[in-house]
């Protein structure tokens, strides 16, 4: 499946929390799928998206294993019932802390192109003093690209790192038209 950059804005990107009482449901459906910068290992659950992970520079096996840490209990099942279409936007599903799961559904604030600070997220998720825990949030971000956390930055304006590699948040934020020469380097 060949998908471009999302044309809708993050605005249509859905964040639910996952809730054990409202779903018996314990099968993550999984595949690897097209993204404008390459492939990436997902994972679906209950026709929402749990799990997006870029495949260059990890195993799928390593990316299997970060799916089941993240949902203990769930049987992981090859191929889905669906295939996820990013074209209308997504529905999305996580498990997460409460400061977590608000980080992520400021993430979905952002809109493609721009970019945000650390600082800017801790503030608006009513946390100011807590920079470093929002950052530990945005590493942990389940759903990379979807709830885009590759338009968090430092301060500073530099870039920063990205859990799946600096190359690869480099692209994501140049397929949204942002300029990193603008940047400063770190």
């Amino acid at each position: 499946m060949s998908v471009s950059p999302p044309p809708f804005s993050s605005k249509s990107i859905a964040v639910s929390v996952f809730d054990p009482d409202a779903s018996d449901t314990r099968v993550i459906h999984t595949g690897v799928v097209e993204t404008p910068i390459g492939k990436a290992f997902v994972g679906v659950l209950d026709s929402r998206i749990c799990f997006l992970g870029f495949t260059e520079g990890f195993t799928l096996a390593t990316l299997k294993a970060e799916l089941c840490r993240n949902w203990p209990g769930f049987k992981l099942v090859r191929g889905f019932e669906e295939t996820p279409d990013f074209e209308d936007g997504a529905e999305l599903i996580v498990r997460g802390t409460p400061l977590q799961v608000a980080v992520w559904r400021e993430l979905t604030k952002v809109p493609p192109g721009e970019t945000v600070t650390y600082q800017k997220i801790a503030e608006s998720v009513g946390s100011p003093s807590a920079v470093r825990a929002v950052g530990t949030a945005v590493g942990a971000n389940p759903v990379s690209w979807l709830i885009p956390c590759h338009r968090v930055i430092r301060k500073s304006g530099a870039l920063g790192g990205y859990r799946w590699g600096l190359v690869c948040k480099e692209r994501l934020l140049e397929s949204e038209g942002v300029d990193l020469s603008t940047l400063p380097s770190d």
